[in-house]
């Protein structure tokens, strides 16, 4: 209540009585009517202030009934209601518990019991410990007392003294000074061990300075073009090749045999083997594939750890590859539904849709981390605000185009068995530096946010785009 006719009690500062004012006259000079001295009035707010402080040492606590939330109130709300602020139960303000009054020790009973020792007394080295059942202090008797009762000083209750345990002295085991080692004969292999630790603390130092990644100065120029003759990639790529090429064979040779009669099962045989083979491909394929785009995005130039063959593993990066590719083409495929079949709309348009929208759609996925959602507004933006960066990139990715379809248009013409071995081993390496780019396109964008970000949030100076799109 915050009424001007609200009465408050201020003391006064020169005779110490207490006042009572109106709260409209607070704030203002008046004469104290027992020493009729003049002093200010202190303000609504501090008085407010004070009469809160006052009232709030006058109340007392109490538990909860049903939830045992300590609740507060007033003397003067005994038996009034109150709701409880998290059960919300209602209950009733008991009376002001009274404080239980501490006991009077009698100081003529068992005096011997609590005469003080005297500063200049020597302790007595038979006294031992008695602990109070009641207080749980901790007391001194004498053996003599044993039996007897004496009283305790903190709560007045009384203690039998019992006798106390027996302790267990153990025997000291002799030490041959010929044999201990002293800590100077101690020192030198101390100094051995923390040498050892020293020199393994070096070591984890420079392994993690190597395994660190190394940002490149120019992300779609250096060591892309060369990647696929690395020596970690080189043989898994090669792996690639090699089944790819099988399945080649075996699928010419099927196409060789007859409709009917036992080279029919024979084709049937082949079919299911190369059913299995290009199953195996792709999944070591598009599973070595995002795990170097996924690297490479955090800047790695070489993996720091090459996964096991999981088989969920891989078939996420199955279907993430595939779910990528298919948004891709999605909308010529849509197109080319309403137009007749004679003209191979799909044919000329889907490499060039996917050649730009691929990139988009896989980073939105990886970076949604679901191959359901082909829509990221961070990637998309970019898109629009660094054009530089992905011109970059897609001139980067231009030459690759150019030689798998020269490579293409020269196997269709040719039409023999090595120079198609030869073409995929030319579309695997081609593979291989396409996602290498995708992943240096994924770390550069990460760079341009995070710079962009610093200079909003730290007002730093930001860094052009073009310098990470060389």
């Amino acid at each position: 209540m915050d009424e001007p006719n609200k009465r408050f009690v201020v003391g006064c500062p020169h005779c110490g009585a207490k006042l009572r004012v109106l709260g409209s006259d607070l704030g203002s000079e008046r004469a104290c009517p027992k020493c009729t001295a003049r002093f200010a009035l202190p303000d609504r707010s501090t008085a407010l202030r004070a009469e809160r402080i006052q009232r709030a040492k006058s109340e007392f606590s109490f538990p909860c009934i049903l939830c045992g939330t300590v609740l507060y109130a007033e003397p003067n709300r005994t038996g009034c209601k109150l709701n409880c602020p998290d059960c919300h139960a209602v209950n009733v303000v008991p009376p002001i518990p009274v404080k239980p009054a501490k006991p009077q020790v009698n100081s003529l009973a068992f005096a011997d019991e609590l005469k003080l020792r005297d500063e200049n007394e020597p302790a007595v080295d038979d006294q031992f410990q008695v602990r109070c059942p009641k207080c749980d202090g901790m007391e001194y008797a004498r053996p003599q007392q044993i039996g007897k009762s004496i009283l305790c000083p903190d709560c007045g209750s009384i203690i039998v003294v019992r006798s106390p345990p027996i302790k267990v002295v153990q025997k000291l085991q002799f030490v041959d000074p010929k044999i201990e080692l002293t800590e100077a004969e101690k020192l030198p292999e101390m100094a051995n061990k923390a040498a050892a630790h020293m020199e393994s603390a070096r070591r984890d130092v420079e392994r993690k300075e190597r395994e660190a990644p190394i940002p490149p100065k120019r992300p779609f120029r250096d060591g892309v073009y060369t990647f696929p003759f690395d020596l970690e990639i080189l043989p898994r790529w090669l792996i690639v090749a090699i089944l790819g090429c099988i399945g080649w064979s075996v699928f010419q040779y099927g196409q060789s045999c007859r409709s009917s009669g036992p080279e029919a099962i024979i084709a049937m045989a082949c079919g299911i083997l190369l059913v299995f083979i290009s199953l195996g491909t792709s999944l070591i394929l598009f599973g070595m594939c995002l795990t170097i785009v996924e690297f490479t995005a955090m800047g790695y130039s070489k993996a720091p750890h090459w996964p096991g063959f999981d088989i969920v593993d891989r078939l996420r990066s199955l279907t993430l590859f595939t779910a990528a590719f298919g948004f891709s083409v999605l909308p010529v495929t849509m197109i080319s539904l309403f137009l007749p079949e004679n003209i191979p709309f799909f044919g000329y348009t889907a490499p060039a849709v996917a050649f730009v929208a691929f990139p988009l759609i896989f980073l939105s996925m990886l970076d949604n981390n679901s191959m359901a959602v082909p829509y990221s507004k961070l990637v998309f933006g970019s898109w629009r605000k660094h054009r530089k960066l992905w011109n970059g990139f897609y001139t980067a990715c231009l030459p690759l185009v150019l030689l798998v379809g020269a490579g293409a248009w020269l196997a269709h013409y040719v039409q023999q068995d090595k120079f198609t071995w030869g073409y995929i081993f030319l579309v695997t390496a081609c593979v291989m530096i396409y996602v290498r780019l995708v992943g240096r396109l994924g770390w550069s964008l990460d760079q341009v946010i995070d710079i962009q970000n610093l200079g909003v949030d730290g007002e730093e100076k930001q860094v052009p785009v073009h310098e990470h799109a060389s």
